[in-house]
């Protein structure tokens, strides 16, 4: 993750939440972001479980 001075509306994102997890969806593009298991990401348009977001507090 990274912080910059860009505020273009393709650097917006949504979270929309799904039940017990969220979606990060692009204002822009109404994709949503996804990540590999080797920490790419990717965006698309699937709102399968599995292509869904969650988090703990430890």
């Amino acid at each position: 993750m990274y912080v910059h001075s860009n505020r273009a509306e393709w650097e917006r994102w949504r979270i929309e939440p799904v039940g017990e997890r969220f979606l990060l969806t692009s204002v822009a593009h109404g994709l949503h972001l996804g990540a590999r298991p080797d920490g790419s990401v990717y965006t698309h348009a699937n709102t399968y479980q599995w292509e869904q977001w969650s988090y703990s507090l430890w």
